[in-house]
């Protein structure tokens, strides 16, 4: 970042990232949390009005999929899936 440009992570906080949760971009400009498991990497996307959790492979397909009301309850549905795949 240079010095006027600014950053917009949206719903996305900086106490979200931890336990293995990693804050990651793209060229899009869209702000996403990911965990990567032994199959491939789950995503939490986050907007103003939606929260979504995605199973994704290596090659990108995202092979499950589902929604939350925010980002704490994305973890808690991804961290679930976490356990259910593993």
């Amino acid at each position: 970042m240079n010095g006027g440009e600014v950053v917009r992570l949206g719903p996305i906080r900086p106490e979200h990232v931890g336990d293995g949760w990693l804050l990651e971009g793209d060229a899009q400009g869209e702000w996403f949390l990911c965990k990567p498991i032994g199959i491939g990497v789950v995503r939490i996307f986050a907007t103003a009005s939606a929260c979504g959790v995605g199973l994704c492979l290596p090659d990108g397909r995202m092979v499950r999929g589902m929604s939350a009301r925010d980002v704490s309850a994305a973890k808690a549905l991804a961290d679930k899936l976490i356990r259910e795949v593993n």
